[in-house]
């Protein structure tokens, strides 16, 4: 197979590469008490994993490699990673340790088990129904918004200098995105049929992607995380509902 591997193909693999690095920093900074970082690093690999779809369809570099490769990487990214960075940052902080003590820390431990699980699962189930969805629908919360929720949040939480019962509701929150992840909810991949809507999608993505590599403005990252899958399922459960979802 690698043999005549197309030099075309390393491209998008090697964005992806990036990502699962980017997600094992992630992992690492925050066991090294450094939650913002490795929070940012977090958002970048949320910023990546799109990137990488792109550059693959723009030089013609899909291929079935690079689509396992690109769960594998998710799963790091966007489950593992994720979750390990609120074990360590709120069970190894100062800030929050004494709160998450006996009963507390154990059902952080649940929640950051069962969120990775539920990633796992929505990947795996991804993997076996794309045939079936086609590139318009994701069915479920997809493992990249839910990744760049949580990181967004906890870095608006903190620079806005909110308290810190934002940050004690991590757990709750982890547990609400595990059920949206495996839920049968639709989602579109896009919302770009109509010209203005196209323009508005593109406009926030380079707002996104700007203050996301400058690091700056967390919060509108978080809304920007939050409002794709609000106004996502209205519309799919519109488009949905009454059993319209087994015949697309």
């Amino acid at each position: 197979m690698f043999d005549s591997f197309p030099i075309r193909y390393l491209f998008p693999n090697s964005i992806t590469a990036l990502s699962l690095m980017l997600g094992c920093a992630t992992i690492v900074l925050a066991a090294q008490g450094r939650p913002e970082d490795a929070c940012w690093l977090l958002i970048w690999c949320g910023l990546l994993d799109r990137a990488d779809g792109v550059v693959a369809r723009l030089v013609n570099g899909s291929s079935v490699f690079g689509g396992h490769f690109d769960t594998l990487s998710d799963m790091v990214a966007f489950c593992v990673a994720p979750g390990l960075m609120i074990f360590f940052t709120l069970s190894g902080d100062a800030r929050y340790a004494t709160h998450f003590e006996a009963g507390r820390g154990r059902f952080l431990l649940v929640a950051v088990t069962v969120y990775i699980l539920a990633g796992a699962i929505r990947l795996a189930r991804y993997n076996s129904e794309v045939s079936e969805l086609g590139h318009t629908w994701f069915r479920g919360l997809p493992t990249t918004i839910a990744g760049l929720m949580i990181g967004s949040y906890m870095l608006s939480v903190w620079d806005s200098g909110l308290n810190d019962g934002f940050i004690y509701a991590i757990p709750f929150i982890l547990i609400f995105l595990s059920v949206l992840m495996v839920s049968n909810f639709w989602l579109p991949k896009s919302f770009g049929k109509v010209k203005w809507v196209l323009a508005a999608q593109i406009v926030g993505a380079v707002v996104i992607y700007t203050f996301g590599f400058l690091k700056i403005y967390p919060q509108v990252l978080f809304l920007g995380s939050l409002a794709y899958p609000l106004i996502g399922f209205s519309v799919g459960w519109f488009l949905h509902r009454g059993g319209a979802s087994e015949k697309t």
